[in-house]
């Protein structure tokens, strides 16, 4: 799984990339160069996430709106990609697998990750907040262990949807 996750990334990146507000934003070019050199490669996800977050339009000056947006997608993207990496590795076993699917109380957690892997594409936010409800579900810690961040986006997850 880990491979496939990181293969998406690298394509995502890549497209990334290439659109122009991107390559007005030298910082996040930066950062989405050493993906496609392979500087992340050995790394943790929560590193990429990190160094994405560090090119904010706060601590670089505002390269403009529309990179801005794309950046807060690839977070969104990046955490879900962290988490697909956390759930879906050798710790998965079928007692895992039997609770997850369970959805007497709701949605089952692998439809939540799907549902948020689906939102990627239609609202950056709400795809963030699922990530966040599905890594609290599977007991995983937040993001990349920084308490004090409350999201892409300023705001802490709803409990509930």
């Amino acid at each position: 799984m880990r491979r496939l996750v990181r293969d998406d990334v690298r394509r995502k990146t890549g497209a990334l990339s290439q659109i122009e507000a991107i390559r007005n934003d030298t910082a996040l070019l930066h950062v989405l160069h050493r993906v496609k050199v392979g500087y992340y490669a050995e790394k943790e996800l929560s590193d990429l996430l990190h160094d994405v977050r560090a090119t904010s339009p706060e601590v670089h000056g505002k390269p403009g709106e529309e990179a801005d947006l794309l950046r807060r997608e690839l977070i969104a993207f990046l955490c879900l990609s962290m988490t697909l990496e956390d759930v879906f590795n050798e710790r998965l076993d079928e007692d895992r697998v039997r609770s997850a699917a369970d959805d007497s109380h709701g949605q089952c957690l692998f439809d939540i990750l799907v549902s948020a892997r689906s939102a990627l594409g239609t609202n950056t936010e709400l795809a963030w907040r699922l990530t966040s409800e599905a890594r609290s579900a599977w007991g995983l810690d937040s993001w990349d262990n920084e308490a004090e961040w409350h999201g892409p986006f300023g705001v802490q997850p709803s409990p509930t949807l």
